[in-house]
């Protein structure tokens, strides 16, 4: 049962407004600001809004200095970073005025908040740059080290407000990981925040792309909020039910809050929770809503005001009936309901049974689906041609011949040259689907041919992923390398300038460019290569996002390189160089390239070295996937010389200690006996021993490998990156996964602990990954507290 299904049922002709599209207009900013300052009522807003006018009068600005008791030598000490032309420049300046920025970590902010620092920003400054400096996508990191430097010192009414630009900024660009440290702080401030501060977050963290960390940060505002009594607007309740965020963890929270606060749901809120009931296939919820909104429209109930009979004895067979009276052509087209037919009803099965052939309906039986009216004067449009191709390509009772031979009879003899990009893109992914590669490289290539043919985000990652896996890897990143330069051209005719309606969102930033390349794009390229064993051209695919489409990684590009790298210790384990890295004989293996930062913040603002840094970037990867050139098919599996799992496990710690530093005061459930599953076994009484002081006693000095691989790791990977990497339950596995490669099993429970921390519910695969490894270091695990698989 789909939402479609049950909204067609309203019988309204005129689809309702959606709520809100996914990003944060211009429209939308100055209204969260505009509340922001409302609700604080400070006078520092009043001066950060003047300094947002770019022809603000100087005796303006100084009457407002006057009011806020702020000196005209302090004003023109910190001008210098309030004028600056970018968020990053403004931290160049404030660099030089004496504020040193540093990552902070939970001791840091209390060793702040205790002793003070010796130089501070003014508040003022610091919500100008959070408010009106419109930090880039690399500029996160600094972001984020600001306004943890100068929490405390901002006076204590206004702190729940630092928090509330530091998120908004954040979830603008799509960085939903450090979201939880700025959740926390706002609700640890000395002064509680008030009730439409909570809401103002709340709507802030609802413009932000659903994942389960934000369901579990709204849900945990709106229980806070219940707690503290606080009513949730009704605009708050628009944001939170946006169909593209709502989850059914925030529809359950909503649906309390409005029985407590006796609120009735719009129309359109109870659209939304129609579709999220209906998607999730709760029929008794959804029916429910289906109800209210029949009896809301004009005709639809009695004089009593109950809902009709009809609507009563509604059921979900007559729901999809309503539904597929309009795609009738498409299901009695399908392979698998042409087999129920013909199973019940004998005196069809003698009759052609090519898929995509119109059938006439069967004889009524007890089944709703058997039992539709014949459409009159029906002809076989694409629309209905292309649903058939969907449901073969993902039934795998279907062929992949099958499937080759409803599309082919619909290029060849019905459509020809009137096929939409969009029914090439579902053949395609059929074939993927069906493991048949070449054919899905041969339908790519005739469906680059038609003119009507058009390259965008979601076809360029389709294509790369039908070529790599083809063995055309050198035509596939031509392929990005041209969607990319197809979508500068068209920029620059479109110019610069950006057209909004205040009355609709335009699409998030998140960490996306709006190019032809996206990361769904890169994602593919990256699992592909995997998949054909190139995990030389994944790595450096990995350092060159920035510098090349001018991305940064999430956590489906981030599983993918912990994936190949542990891939790669297949190639290493088998070569000279691979086992002379494995001893810590790096440095003998001869000079390496340098990295790349993969962040956009190495990259230079200047255009020319801009160029230059792509043009060399987009020279090497073309030269590792020339097919001609046998010197770069040597595969040693090494990473700038270095292990690659090695590599990838550093960069992976890195980013679970810098995106949440408190882990690192986690301690492991269980300790090992032994830490190493080949290390001798003591006795019984040296076994009780070390299980209970070596483990906390013994430091392990970093040999000139280990300096070498973290340095390595640096170089690839920049800080900026992590803020927009949230960790999954597949990222997890993976990290296990490598861990158990390096014969790290000692590990395993810590990075359990970890999940339980971050509200990551581990797999059943996960699990059992993680207790495999943990079984090849037999002897290996104490106690100490709850157990590891809790």
């Amino acid at each position: 049962m789909s939402w479609r299904a049950l909204t067609r049922l309203v019988s309204r002709s005129p689809p309702s407004v959606p709520l809100c599209t996914r990003a944060l207009s211009q429209f939308r900013h100055h209204q969260i600001i505009h509340d922001l300052g409302e609700q604080c009522n400070d006078g520092t807003f009043f001066l950060v809004n003047k300094l947002a006018q770019n022809h603000a009068q100087p005796q303006e600005i100084h009457k407002i200095l006057a009011i806020n008791q702020i000196s005209r030598i302090d004003y023109e000490k910190w001008l210098p970073a309030a004028t600056a032309p970018s968020f990053r420049h403004a931290l160049t300046r404030l660099s030089e005025a004496g504020v040193v920025l540093k990552p902070q970590s939970e001791s840091s902010a209390l060793a702040q908040r205790v002793n003070g620092r010796p130089v501070q920003p003014p508040t003022w400054l610091v919500f100008h740059l959070l408010q009106n400096k419109v930090p880039e996508p690399n500029d996160m990191q600094g972001l984020l080290e600001l306004v943890f430097y100068h929490q405390y010192a901002v006076p204590p009414s206004l702190r729940p407000c630092l928090f509330v630009l530091a998120a908004y900024s954040l979830v603008q660009h799509g960085a939903v990981a450090p979201l939880r440290r700025i959740v926390r702080s706002f609700l640890d401030s000395d002064d509680a925040p008030s009730e439409p501060l909570f809401n103002l977050l709340l709507r802030t963290l609802s413009q932000a792309p659903q994942s389960p960390e934000l369901s579990l940060l709204v849900v945990t505002l709106m229980q806070m909020m219940r707690t503290l009594e606080y009513q949730v607007s009704s605009e708050t309740f628009n944001d939170l039910l946006r169909p593209d965020f709502v989850a059914i963890e925030i529809a359950g929270e909503v649906e309390k809050d409005m029985k407590n606060q006796g609120v009735s749901p719009t129309m359109e809120q109870l659209e939304s929770l129609l579709r999220l009931r209906a998607r999730k296939g709760h029929s008794s919820p959804a029916l429910k809503y289906l109800k209210t909104i029949r009896s809301q429209l004009p005709g639809s109930s009695n004089g009593e005001g109950e809902v009709s009979s009809d609507v009563e004895n509604a059921s979900t067979s007559e729901i999809d009936v309503h539904r597929l009276t309009q795609t009738v052509a498409f299901y009695r087209s399908s392979y698998r309901n042409l087999t129920k037919v013909q199973s019940r009803v004998p005196s069809l099965a003698k009759t052609e049974t090519r898929i995509g052939t119109p059938r006439p309906a069967p004889p009524p039986t007890e089944s709703f689906l058997y039992s539709l009216p014949q459409p009159h004067n029906h002809h076989h449009a694409i629309s209905e041609w292309t649903s058939t191709l969907y449901v073969a390509s993902r039934d795998k009772t279907v062929s992949s011949a099958t499937l080759y031979d409803l599309f082919e009879g619909g290029i060849e003899s019905e459509f020809r040259s009137d096929i939409p990009t969009f029914s090439y893109i579902v053949a395609v992914k059929g074939f993927l689907r069906k493991w048949d590669t070449n054919r899905a490289a041969e339908v790519w290539k005739m469906a680059r041919e038609r003119s009507r043919f058009r390259l965008n985000a979601v076809s360029v990652g389709i294509g790369v992923a039908a070529l790599t896996l083809h063995n055309e890897a050198h035509e596939a990143f031509r392929l990005m390398e041209v969607a990319f330069s197809d979508s500068l051209v068209k920029k620059d005719k479109e110019g610069l300038v950006e057209v909004r309606d205040s009355r609709r969102m335009r699409r998030p930033h998140s960490t996306q460019t709006k190019t032809g390349v996206n990361l769904h794009a890169i994602n593919q390229f990256m699992i592909s290569l995997h998949r054909i064993g190139r995990p030389d051209v994944v790595f450096e695919m990995w350092e060159n996002l920035g510098v090349l489409y001018r991305l940064n990684p999430d956590s489906y590009t981030f599983n993918a390189l912990l994936k190949t790298a542990r891939f790669a210790k297949k190639y290493s384990s088998g070569s000279i160089r691979g086992t002379l890295a494995e001893l810590g004989f790096s440095r003998f293996l001869g000079p390496t390239s340098p990295a790349s930062h993969s962040s956009t913040d190495g990259i230079s603002e200047d255009e020319d070295t801009l160029k230059t840094q792509r043009k060399k970037a987009a020279e090497r990867i073309a030269k590792l996937l020339d097919p001609t050139d046998n010197e770069t098919r040597r595969i040693d599996g090494l990473w700038h010389n270095q292990s690659a799992p090695k590599v990838a496990l550093h960069i992976a710690r890195s980013m679970f200690l810098h995106n949440w530093p408190e882990l690192q005061h986690i301690p492991p459930p269980v300790y090992p006996l032994r830490h190493h599953p080949s290390s001798p076994a003591f006795s019984p009484v040296s076994d009780l021993f070390h299980s209970l002081l070596d483990h906390r006693l013994r430091t392990r000095e970093m040999s000139s490998e280990d300096i070498a691989v973290e340095k390595l790791s640096k170089e690839i990977m920049d800080e900026s990156m992590y803020t927009y990497i949230m960790p999954t339950d597949v990222t997890f596995r993976s990290y296990i996964d490598l861990l158990g490669t390096e014969m790290q099993h000692a590990t395993i429970p810590l990075v359990l602990a970890w999940m339980k921390y971050l509200n990551i519910r581990p797999s059943s695969t996960t699990l059992a990954t993680a207790l495999v490894y943990w079984a090849e270091g037999e002897d290996f695990g104490e106690e100490e507290g709850e157990e590891v698989g809790e």
